[in-house]
C-alpha cells in the first residue's frame, strides 16, 4: 500500500484493489477476505524468475509474488473479479 498511495489516484485504488481501499480510496481498516492465500506448488528442479532453481529442500507450496510484491487475493477474489 505504501508504494500506491502516493502515486495512483483514490478512484484507481478502489477500482484496482476494493479489498485494501474503500470507495473514497483510502486503506480499509480492516481487510475484505478475499479467499484463501494464493499459493503454489513448487518442486525440485522449478526456475524462478532470477534464475534460481529449487533444490529438494525447497520443495513445498509458496505464497506467491507478482513483480516483487506479495499476492493478498485468492481465487475466490479473482473469481468474482476483484
Amino acid at each position: 500500500m505504501a508504494l500506491v498511495l502516493p502515486v495512483v489516484g483514490a478512484k484507481e485504488r478502489n477500482e484496482w484493489w476494493p479489498g485494501e481501499f474503500d470507495h473514497n480510496g483510502m486503506p480499509r481498516a480492516t481487510r475484505i477476505p478475499l479467499g484463501q492465500a494464493a499459493k503454489m506448488w513448487v518442486s525440485a528442479g522449478d526456475v524462478d524468475v532470477d534464475g534460481n532453481v529449487a533444490t529438494e529442500g525447497d520443495q513445498g507450496y509458496y505464497y506467491l509474488w507478482w513483480k516483487g510484491l506479495q499476492v493478498l487475493m485468492g481465487k475466490e477474489g479473482h473469481d468474482a473479479g476483484l
